[in-house]
């Protein structure tokens, strides 16, 4: 507003032929020069200064005021055209204030145009700088004018105070709107980041809209990625799904999912409903997936345990009654060994039917053990000590032959809420499979882990230097009867399992980087010290 001032009064002073030096051009030049470096000034006082942005406020308006008044003054006074600008405080306090603020800024603006208006008509005021021409203006038409200014004031407060009120209201509404939009944003978006399965919504065109992680990690995807991506591309039997919902107006199936990432086939449990808006019009699909890899595991293993269980029954009984006449036949062959006059090719059988006999004794004692365990009596143990006494006995039984592979250990100090007798047995068989298959050295560690729940485990470690042991066999190697030694029971390994399956741990099977296996069993119950 002051630039188009001083423009247009040059331009008027060019066109008139006027001086540019006068008394009121150069005070009107002073009044443009203190508002643009109050305003410079201002500006760096709001970046850098530390003060009340209410009083700031309060004393631009004042500012404003004053010389909307002395520009007043030169433009004329009474008659000066620039009358309005004193009402440009009022509309500016709208905004930063309320309405009897704006009140207050527009008495003030009447205040000074009274001011100005009487000085000049009582003469002590000179009309223009230069000397008032003509004689000084009528009280009656000083009278009318100030009546027109302060009545156009007024109005002009009245208006942009009530428009003001009704703004702020509706910018306070706004906001708390945009709050609460921002607030239900943020909550769906973390209640689908947070699903633990998995959630793809399609729009009408068949392209993906959003797909949360859990199904991107089902799928195999960077769900960034997947936006706007068609969604027979990332998941190829949707389309079909998609066919069928269109007839049904629902679905619900299990698909087999070829990840592109891995290449693994999963199986996926999808579930597909139409996405409705508020019309009640048809805005897409949502699909609901589950990876049903565990579940279909866990349901084979329930159903292998349960086959086990039966067969083991059964098979404990039959082996419960072969153990009687085994060691029936065994006796009566010991007792027709010591008879008179039993030759020499006779006891070579009967030598063999003995050992055969204690064979099989080996055998069903194994399985007994195997098919009827005992529930593990947990109490606390020094597994270091444990360990020590077990390789320590091994290395000097008739297990450990002198040609056998040289045993180390590598062990901490810990203890542990455990069975030591079933622990002994389990570190019984395993260095004995260890033994059996490796040519120079089997290792046995001993450590602390932390476990998936955060609680500390003791992990047993028995590595053999042994050839590395295939990925076909290694699927099957705690499956009971399954050996691949001529003169094994297969239960060995399975016992191991299923004693520390007792005590809550796990035992697997991998090769380390330098060779050989690996047998690791994680036990729980670790005792600080």
């Amino acid at each position: 507003m002051i630039s188009a001032l001083l423009g247009s009064t040059i331009f008027f002073n060019l066109r008139g032929s006027l001086s540019f030096l006068s008394v009121s051009q150069v005070m009107l030049y002073g009044i443009v020069a203190v508002v643009y470096l109050g305003t410079a000034a201002s500006l760096v006082w709001l970046k850098f200064g530390h003060f009340n942005i209410g009083l700031h406020v309060q004393g631009q308006i004042v500012f404003d005021v004053v010389v909307a008044a002395l520009l007043v003054y030169l433009t004329g006074g009474v008659e000066s055209p620039f009358c309005f600008f004193l009402a440009l405080p009022v509309i500016v306090t709208t905004v930063f204030s309320s309405r009897r603020g704006t009140f207050l800024t527009a008495s003030l603006s009447c205040l000074f145009l009274g001011a100005v208006f009487i000085l000049e008509n009582r003469g002590i005021l000179p009309a223009m700088p230069e000397g008032r021409v003509g004689p000084p203006p009528a009280t009656g038409r000083i009278v009318y004018l100030l009546a027109l200014n302060y009545t156009a004031y007024f109005a002009i407060a009245w208006l942009s105070g009530t428009l003001g009120e009704q703004l702020k209201r509706t910018g306070r509404k706004l906001e708390k709107t945009e709050i609460d939009l921002e607030r239900i944003e943020a909550l769906n978006r973390d209640i689908v980041q947070s699903l633990l399965s998995g959630l793809m919504v399609v729009d009408p065109g068949g392209k993906v809209s959003l797909l949360n992680p859990v199904a991107g990690r089902i799928l195999g995807v960077d769900p960034e990625w997947a936006a706007e991506q068609a969604a027979s591309k990332i998941f190829p039997p949707l389309a079909d799904a998609l066919v069928s919902l269109a007839k049904d107006g629902g679905l619900r199936s299990e698909v087999k999912l070829f990840r592109g990432k891995d290449g693994a086939r999963v199986p996926v449990g999808v579930t597909l409903s139409v996405l409705r808006n508020k019309n009640g019009e048809d805005a897409g699909t949502l699909v609901h997936m589950q990876d049903l890899t565990e579940r279909r595991q866990l349901e084979a293993s329930v159903r292998k345990a349960e086959k086990l269980a039966a067969l083991g029954k059964m098979a404990a009984s039959m082996a419960h009654e072969i153990r009687n006449p085994l060691a029936s036949m065994s006796g009566a062959v010991q007792v027709l060994s010591k008879t008179p006059g039993f030759a020499d090719a006779d006891q070579r059988l009967a030598d063999i039917i003995l050992r055969e006999t204690r064979r099989l004794d080996v055998l069903l004692t194994d399985f007994l053990a195997y098919a009827r365990p005992r529930e593990p009596r947990l109490q606390q143990c020094d597994l270091k000590k444990l360990v020590e006494e077990t390789v320590s006995v091994y290395a000097e039984s008739n297990a450990c032959e002198p040609k056998s592979p040289r045993l180390t250990t590598e062990l901490a100090d810990l203890s542990a809420r455990v069975d030591a007798d079933q622990i002994r047995q389990v570190l019984w068989n395993l260095l004995k499979n260890a033994v059996e298959a490796a040519p120079g050295q089997v290792q046995v560690r001993l450590r602390a882990a932390a476990g998936q729940d955060g609680d500390r485990r003791a992990v047993i470690e028995v590595t053999d230097d042994g050839p590395e042991i295939a990925a076909e066999i290694r699927d099957r190697i705690f499956e009971p009867f399954f050996t691949t030694k001529e003169e094994g029971s297969g239960l060995g390994l399975a016992t191991v399992n299923r004693i520390v399956g007792a005590h809550g741990g796990g035992v697997s099977l991998d090769s380390p980087a330098e060779g050989g296996n690996r047998f690791t069993i994680s036990l729980p119950g670790v005792i600080d010290e």
